[in-house]
């Protein structure tokens, strides 16, 4: 009797020793499937992704950490505009990976007006004439059409053919330019043409 019993008790040792090293028991937490009675509680679930839109990308995709997907490492890069002082000809476009195509130029600047002298050999130019000598200037104030001048210089200059009376011709004129408190261009005007005959000088 002594004899079976321990038997018994060795093969209770032995079974129990099998056991504990057997295979995980199906339908137990972590080895689920789809024929256990009791119903899985979540099913198969994607991996995260970035957003697909223009100027995002993936730094690092997600990872599956045994239960659940990490979040994965995204940066957006926002559309570029072109710098302050140019005009966008052509807007970026998104390829996929990056912006491309911005395609900017300089913005049309108006040189400032001239001023003094030059200012008033812009206006005669204008006018078809060119200044050839300086006679003098003058300050004051000096109304004008549109305006009331605080300098004025009177000039030589050449221009367009004219005859007097008596037949003779010229080209040589005295101008009298007016400037702006600020010195731009305020007004031009012929003083004189000079003729070197019966006119005695000046017409």
């Amino acid at each position: 009797m002594m004899r079976f019993l321990k038997l018994l008790l060795f093969l209770v040792v032995l079974f129990a020793g099998n056991s504990a090293f057997a295979a995980p028991v199906v339908c137990t937490p972590g080895y689920q499937d789809s024929t256990c009675l009791t119903p899985l509680h979540q099913g198969p679930s994607a991996a995260p992704t970035c957003p697909s839109g223009a100027g995002w990308t993936t730094v690092s995709s997600a990872v599956w950490q045994g239960s659940h997907w990490s979040q994965p490492q995204c940066s957006y890069q926002g559309q570029p505009t072109c710098p302050s002082g140019q005009n966008q000809v052509q807007a970026a476009t998104w390829n996929g990976g990056s912006w491309v195509g911005l395609v900017c130029a300089p913005q049309a600047t108006t040189p400032p007006a001239p001023t003094g002298v030059p200012a008033c050999d812009a206006a005669a130019a204008s006018n078809g004439f060119q200044i050839t000598q300086q006679f003098g200037i003058y300050y004051g104030n000096y109304p004008y059409v549109g305006g009331v001048g605080v300098e004025g210089i009177m000039f030589g200059a050449n221009g367009p053919l004219a005859t007097d009376t008596c037949g003779d011709t010229t080209s040589f004129y005295e101008l009298e330019c007016i400037l702006k408190g600020d010195g731009t261009f305020g007004w031009l005007a012929v003083v004189q043409a000079f003729f070197p005959g019966c006119s005695g000088g000046g017409n």
